[in-house]
């Protein structure tokens, strides 16, 4: 097998190789590792939108409740 077929075909499909430290088997297809890094990168992204949209509510939420304490400590 030529080196350039060998490269296209571990590009297409991967191999599986074997670590050698612990012989278990590595998985080394691209097209797992880029969904491995798609998924952690949406992963990532709702994250961070959910932590800005608690964070706006946190702040909405505070600031009502701080208005609320003022409008009612208020002497009459």
């Amino acid at each position: 097998m030529s080196p350039k077929s060998r490269v296209c075909r571990d590009l297409d499909f991967g191999e599986q190789s074997v670590n050698t430290t612990s012989g278990k088997p590595v998985n080394t297809n691209n097209k797992t590792l880029i969904a491995e890094l798609i998924l952690s990168t949406i992963i990532t992204y709702k994250s961070a939108f959910w932590v800005k949209i608690s964070q706006n509510f946190y702040k909405l939420f505070y600031q009502s409740l701080q208005t609320a304490y003022w409008l009612v400590s208020q002497p009459t």
